[in-house]
């Protein structure tokens, strides 16, 4: 493979390759992420889930459009109970009898309507536990050589949100905002995505996307 390529400029079969070997070699993890996560976490992100931790599973599924590759994020409705209006990725628990990568490819079936027929699975990314919702989130990283056609569920879909991962190496569309919490008040890094923002565990997981293809 010619590494002098950058990634994004790839073709597919170079940079799943790539990635998959990017992968194996060890992934950036904290490094990549610390700088995203929001104050006062601590780094309960990177602890040992509790014991009674739920394991959930997302999918980052990389697809091409003509202004470049892409990650599809999902607008979480208001009625849900955890992390309403909120900006997620396709996923969801991972039931009995079902791997992590199984479980993630269910839910984006599930939630975007997507086939995953073309999907290629390259790898799993760091996981991270999500201590608000006792839930361990392992992401797994996917690409596919077509721009899917959706069918949201809108039960669990308010809005797709399409993530340029170019624009996850622009320095300019990373932001601060503050959020209120049960009394507590705290700053949270972010992307800015056209007009939304990505904040939290979802955040750390596209700034270690972006550590990879960087």
């Amino acid at each position: 493979m010619n590494t002098n390529i950058a990634p994004l400029q790839m073709s597919p079969d170079q940079l799943a390759d790539y990635l998959g070997e990017r992968i194996a070699r060890g992934l950036p993890g904290r490094k990549s992420q610390t700088p995203v996560a929001p104050q006062l976490s601590f780094g309960r992100h990177f602890g040992p889930p509790a014991r009674e931790a739920r394991e959930a599973a997302v999918l980052l599924l990389l697809y091409p459009k003509s202004s470049g590759w892409h990650v599809p994020a999902i607008l979480r409705p208001t009625h849900m109970k955890a992390h309403a209006d909120q900006v997620g990725l396709p996923g969801g628990m991972v039931e009995a009898g079902e791997s992590s990568q199984q479980s993630a490819l269910r839910e984006y079936e599930e939630e975007l309507g997507g086939p995953r027929t073309g999907i290629r699975v390259l790898g799993e990314l760091s996981p991270l536990f999500v201590f608000v919702s006792n839930v361990l989130v392992r992401p797994h990283l996917a690409l596919c050589l077509e721009t899917p056609t959706w069918q949201p569920n809108p039960g669990e879909v308010a809005e797709v949100i399409e993530v340029p991962v170019a624009q996850l190496l622009d320095p300019t569309v990373l932001g601060m905002h503050q959020i209120e919490r049960r009394g507590l008040i705290f700053s949270a890094p972010h992307y800015q995505i056209g007009n939304r923002r990505i904040w939290g565990a979802t955040c750390m997981m596209l700034a270690e996307l972006a550590a990879l293809v960087a």
